[in-house]
């Protein structure tokens, strides 16, 4: 399936955001509370099967579970000048607040949304251009453009924005690299016309993703931020927004186990609780990990269980804003919701049910190709009242049990196939939350995995009651 991509003529308002504006949306959303987020984002896969430089979505009603949008396929490619986009920032418009002379324009008064993104030629060459989108809904992105933010030789890359409302302007900042990545920022009441470059932060040391949330407490404005030569996430405070005002010194961080990137900074719709997400740099090992926290000014954050939150899949570099429940229902009424789940172990949810060589295992995601994990959950075949599990990129090829394996074979009208490929979804059983698959018919039989081999057997133990239990995901 090609991208759906719905964009209109070039040449109005835009522009902005990846994980801050958060300081507008009481002002344009009174009237209806948020009920969720949507997730914006690019993907890539270890060998390059899922590479897609354009704009995705996932939604989420708490932040940690997603459903990607569209079978996970772009919902706009960067059409200007066809290199393609990266690390895509949403803002909520602040309602009348743009335009000249601070009179609403036309997204300010719809309580509309600008989406920035990295230009990809920033990555092989240096430019000074970001992508621009305007939208009043994620469905139709009008006056692409890219935005010139500086004439000197440095990459343009990662941009976020916020609403200074001391300035009565959008703060653009972004990575920029001389001797070293530092982060700049421009200002712009309409996200066409743009301030000369400022240095806005600067730490020491090779600082890049930058995020900016105003008013996380009273008075206290944050900066989240890889730090590039360790490959952490670090937290800096102010009780300003203007450029220089941020702590030098880290208040919180180094953050990660591992090497991560591109901070993702949001609060829970109830409030009072923080999360951020970050990314490994390299797609081969591009799972997200995650930490909380109910005090983001002291900055003591604790690991999220990961089995407790699971990324769309192959998504990178990614923004979050919240949406009412009339914005998130339009958006899975165009874009619609996938037809394929996921099965990731309970013991381990690195792992994920899939098949390779026409055999089924589990294995560590990320992986390619990666479409051996999706799998159409269709009517069983034996019992239309059960299910059978049927291959994404195999159509016409089901599980089915052979000889105590779990195969993927090719649909055979006989009885013997449609009852070895059916199955019953039942309550989990190490843990009723979610699910395991008793084949149909015969004695107690259960999909389980042993060391990365996945069978049809019986259940006897509590490590096998882990084994054959599976969360259900997009």
């Amino acid at each position: 399936m090609k991208p759906l991509r719905r964009c209109l003529p070039v040449g109005l308002t835009a522009a902005c955001f990846g994980l801050a504006g958060f300081a507008g949306l009481a002002g344009n959303c009174r009237a209806e509370p948020m009920a969720g987020f949507v997730m914006g984002y690019f993907t890539e896969s270890p060998r390059g099967d899922a590479t897609s430089w354009s704009l995705h979505l996932a939604l989420s009603e708490d932040g940690l579970e997603w459903m990607p949008l569209n079978q996970n396929h772009a919902v706009v490619d960067a059409m200007i000048p066809q290199h393609g986009m990266r690390d895509p920032c949403f803002i909520r418009l602040e309602a009348g607040k743009d335009g000249e002379d601070g009179e609403a324009g036309e997204a300010g008064e719809d309580g509309g949304f600008v989406v920035l993104a990295t230009d990809q030629r920033n990555w092989t060459e240096a430019y000074p251009t970001i992508h621009i989108w305007d939208t009043s809904d994620f469905v139709e992105f009008e006056n692409e453009r890219t935005a010139k933010l500086h004439d000197t030789p440095m990459h343009t890359f990662s941009p976020d924005a916020f609403w200074d409302p001391e300035k009565e302007r959008y703060g653009v900042i972004w990575s920029g690299n001389t001797d070293r990545n530092r982060v700049y920022v421009n200002y712009t009441r309409d996200f066409v016309e743009f301030g000369p470059h400022e240095l806005y932060f600067d730490p020491g040391t090779d600082c890049v993703d930058p995020t900016v949330v105003a008013g996380v407490e009273d008075g206290v404005n944050v900066l989240y931020y890889c730090d590039a030569a360790n490959r952490k996430l670090h937290g800096s405070r102010s009780d300003s927004l203007a450029p220089g005002s941020f702590e030098v010194e880290s208040y919180t961080g180094p953050i990660g186990t591992a090497a991560i990137a591109s901070p993702m900074l949001f609060e829970s719709l109830g409030g009072g609780t923080w999360y951020l997400w970050g990314i490994g740099p390299d797609p081969r090992r591009g799972r997200f990990e995650a930490w909380t926290t109910k005090d983001i000014a002291a900055g003591e954050w604790k690991p999220v269980d990961p089995g407790s939150y699971t990324q769309p899949a192959n998504a990178r570099q990614a923004t979050v804003l919240p949406l009412t429940r009339g914005e998130m229902d339009r958006l899975v009424e165009v874009w619609g919701k996938p037809d394929w789940r996921r099965f990731r172990c309970l013991g381990d949810p690195s792992l994920f049910l899939r098949h390779y060589s026409y055999v089924a295992r589990v294995s560590a995601y990320p992986f390619d190709p990666y479409e051996d994990m999706m799998w159409m959950m269709r009517a069983g075949l034996a019992d239309r009242d059960k299910l059978s599990l049927e291959s994404v990129n195999f159509p016409g090829r089901y599980l089915r049990a052979r000889d105590g394996k779990l195969v993927l074979d090719e649909e055979e009208d006989t009885a013997e196939f449609a009852a070895s490929a059916t199955f019953e979804k039942v309550a989990g059983l190490a843990d009723d939350k979610h699910c395991s698959f008793r084949l149909a018919g015969g004695p107690d039989r259960y999909i389980l995995h042993r060391d990365g081999e996945v069978r049809v057997a019986a259940v006897k133990t509590p490590e096998d009651r882990v084994a054959a239990t599976f969360q259900m995901v997009y």
